[in-house]
C-alpha cells in the first residue's frame, strides 16, 4: 500500500457544506470505537475522540488492523475549523512493518503534504476544494467528520 494513498481529499456535496450549529454537532470530548470486520472476522479496532478546541475542531485517532493491512496508527489527527473546513490531517504509523507519517496543512485551497516512508521524505503540493473533508483510506477514525457533516445536512433539509 503506498503512503500517498493513506490519506485523500475527498469534496462533499454542495447541501452538505452548511456550517454546523452548535445543537447538532456532537458533544465535545466524544469518544467512541470500532471493531473492524473482513469478510466476517474481526481483523482490527480504532478508538476515536471527537473535541471542540479554540481552532474548531480535532478528531483524534489511534487503531490496529491485522492481515492483510498489518497498520498500526499510533496517533491520527484531524483538524477542522469550527465551520469544518479543512485545517491539518497528520497520521503517525507503521504499515507492514514500516515506518509511514503523512503531514497536511490545508490553506485556503492548498494541500501542503509531506510523506514519510522510512528514511525518506517526499514533499507535494495539491489544490483542494477548501470544503473538503480529509479523509484516509484505511482508518475510519475521521470519517466522524463525514458524519457529523451529513447530519447537518440531512437536518437543514427536513
Amino acid at each position: 500500500m503506498a503512503v500517498a494513498t493513506l490519506a485523500t481529499l475527498t469534496a462533499v456535496p454542495a447541501a452538505a457544506q452548511q456550517p454546523l450549529p452548535p445543537a447538532v454537532v456532537f458533544q465535545p470530548g466524544t469518544t467512541s470505537s470500532f471493531m473492524i470486520f473482513l469478510r466476517g472476522n474481526p481483523i482490527g479496532i480504532e478508538q476515536m475522540s471527537v473535541s471542540r478546541t479554540t481552532e474548531g475542531w480535532s478528531i483524534l485517532s489511534t487503531g490496529r488492523l491485522a492481515q492483510p493491512f498489518d497498520l498500526v496508527a499510533r496517533k491520527l489527527e484531524v483538524r477542522y475549523t469550527a465551520d469544518w473546513k479543512p485545517i491539518a490531517y497528520n497520521i503517525d504509523t507503521t504499515v507492514r512493518g514500516t515506518f509511514q507519517r503523512v503531514i497536511t496543512t490545508v490553506e485556503g485551497t492548498t494541500a501542503s503534504t509531506e510523506v514519510t516512508t522510512g528514511t525518506e521524505t517526499t514533499r507535494k503540493t495539491d489544490t483542494v476544494d477548501p470544503s473538503a473533508l480529509l479523509l484516509p483510506n484505511a482508518m475510519y477514525g475521521p470519517y466522524e467528520a463525514l458524519a457529523a457533516v451529513l447530519k447537518t445536512a440531512w437536518e437543514s433539509s427536513t
